[in-house]
């Protein structure tokens, strides 16, 4: 990594410890070297991956809860801009859409939410 300039940030990962499907929080730091620890998440914090927080299993309603809200406001900064309505129609297909797009194949729509 640093031959291509790169560093690793500690601050950015985290380990979960996980035994027989359960968390297990020892509050543990793994050293990879003498001056880097990276530390252990606790029970209530979580992750993301691919843009979607998780712990040991993924929260279905906060991720719907989260995807809906930048949904909406990307949708409002779209519609209140100065553009055009054929330039707000597809920058709300390109931009806004995909939010709620990525999970649909993943999570469990109410129909009343979706709605």
């Amino acid at each position: 990594m640093r031959d291509i300039g790169l560093e690793l940030n500690p601050k950015k990962y985290s380990i979960i410890n996980v035994k027989r499907g359960k968390q297990v929080c020892d509050g543990s730091k793994v050293e990879l070297d003498n001056t880097t620890k990276i530390a252990s998440l606790n029970e209530s914090e979580r992750y993301k991956f691919l843009g979607v927080l998780e712990n040991l299993k993924q929260d279905d309603k906060l991720a719907l809860q989260q995807a809906s809200m930048t949904y909406l406001q990307r949708i409002s900064v779209i519609w209140s801009s100065p553009l055009s309505d054929w330039n707000k129609v597809n920058a709300s297909n390109q931009f806004a859409l995909p939010t709620l797009s990525y999970l649909m194949w993943t999570q469990t729509w109410p129909l009343a939410e979706l709605k």
